[in-house]
C-alpha cells in the first residue's frame, strides 16, 4: 500500500511522473494484488492534485478503477450500487466528468463488466448529451467542441457506452437510453453531423424497439 509520506510527497510536488507510477504499480499490486478502497481514494487525490501527469499515469488510473471496480467486484465482473454511486461522485463535478482520464475509466470500467448499474449507465450517456448541447466537457480530449452538432468523437463514446453492459443483453438498448439518445437527436437536427450519427441513432432505436417487443438482438 502507498504511504502517506509518499502521497504527501507527490501531492506536494504537483508531478506524477512515469517512475512514480511504476512505484504506485508496486505498492497498489502489494502481497494480495488487491486495491483497497483507502488506495482507490488515493489515487483520486493524486489525479485531482497533481497538475503534471503524463500517458503512464493515465493508463495506470484507468487499469486501477477497472480493478478496484470490476475485477474486485463481488461477484468479480460487477459493479455494486454502492460503488457506482461513489465513482460517480469522484469523476465529476457538479454532474460533469472532470477530465477525459475520468471519462476513459467510466467507459472502460462499463466496457469490463458484465453488468454496471443503470445510473451509471446513465450518467455516462448524460455526459455526450451535455458535450452536445452546451459545446464544453472532456470528449473531444482537449479539441474544439461545437454546441449543437456532434462529431465522430461523441458518435463512437456513444456507441462504447451502448455496446458495453446496456442490460443483460449486450447490445440491448434501455428505455432511458433510448429517449436519451431521443434528447441529443433532436439538439442536432437542424445542422449537418457527423455522417456517423444517424447510423448509429437509427440501428440503436430499431434495437430498443425490437428488444421491447420481445425480441433479442444479435450481435
Amino acid at each position: 500500500m502507498i504511504s502517506q509520506v509518499e502521497l504527501d510527497r507527490l501531492i506536494a510536488s504537483g508531478n506524477v511522473g512515469p517512475d512514480d507510477v511504476l512505484m504506485l504499480r508496486r505498492a497498489m499490486n502489494g502481497d494480495d494484488h488487491r486495491i483497497s478502497s483507502q488506495e482507490a481514494e488515493a489515487l483520486f487525490k493524486l489525479n485531482d492534485s497533481c497538475e503534471g501527469k503524463g500517458t503512464e499515469w493515465a493508463d495506470f488510473f484507468v487499469e486501477a478503477m477497472v480493478d478496484f471496480l470490476v475485477n474486485q467486484g463481488d461477484p468479480s465482473g460487477y459493479v455494486s450500487d454502492a460503488h457506482a454511486d461513489w465513482f460517480i461522485t469522484s469523476i465529476s463535478n457538479s454532474g460533469v466528468v472532470k477530465t477525459s482520464t475520468e471519462l476513459e475509466a467510466l467507459i472502460k470500467v462499463m466496457e469490463a463488466a458484465y453488468k454496471v448499474p443503470e445510473q451509471l449507465e446513465v450518467f455516462a450517456m448524460e455526459q455526450v448529451k451535455l458535450a452536445v448541447m452546451s459545446g464544453e466537457g472532456p470528449t473531444r480530449r482537449g479539441g474544439e467542441l461545437q454546441a449543437g452538432h456532434i462529431g465522430r468523437a461523441e458518435v463512437e463514446i456513444l456507441r462504447r457506452i451502448l455496446y458495453a453492459c446496456g442490460s443483460d443483453s449486450a447490445v440491448a438498448i434501455s428505455r432511458k437510453e433510448a429517449e436519451l439518445l431521443f434528447d441529443i437527436n433532436d439538439a442536432v437536427a437542424d445542422v449537418t453531423n457527423d455522417a456517423s450519427w444517424p447510423d448509429l441513432f437509427v440501428k440503436a432505436i430499431a434495437n430498443y424497439l425490437m428488444a421491447s417487443r420481445g425480441f433479442q438482438s444479435p450481435s
